[in-house]
């Protein structure tokens, strides 16, 4: 938060373990995305598995995409997962 806070950057991504969204009541996760927005940015939060987008290790994680209020971007849709089944013959 404090290189953010310094290099106030236009866009940003925060990844963490999805243990954030429940440690301590949901209140660290709540501390996080509040330090972001007063900071001055709108956040995108999702849980994802690094499995579904190709990667080979089963991996979930919560990304936090940030936008700058400044720059007036209110949605982000993040990637599909991909089909990544293989068939061996």
């Amino acid at each position: 938060a404090r290189v953010q806070e310094e290099m106030k950057p236009k866009i940003f991504i925060f990844e963490n373990v999805k243990g954030l969204l429940s440690s301590n009541g949901g209140a660290d996760y709540k501390e996080v995305c509040d330090t972001f927005r007063n900071q001055g940015y709108h956040i995108v939060t999702l849980q994802m598995n690094t499995k579904d987008y190709g990667v080979p290790q089963n991996r979930e994680r919560i990304y936090i995409v940030g936008f700058r209020n400044d720059l007036g971007i209110t949605e982000f849709n993040y990637p599909e997962p991909i089909d990544t089944k293989k068939v061996f013959l």
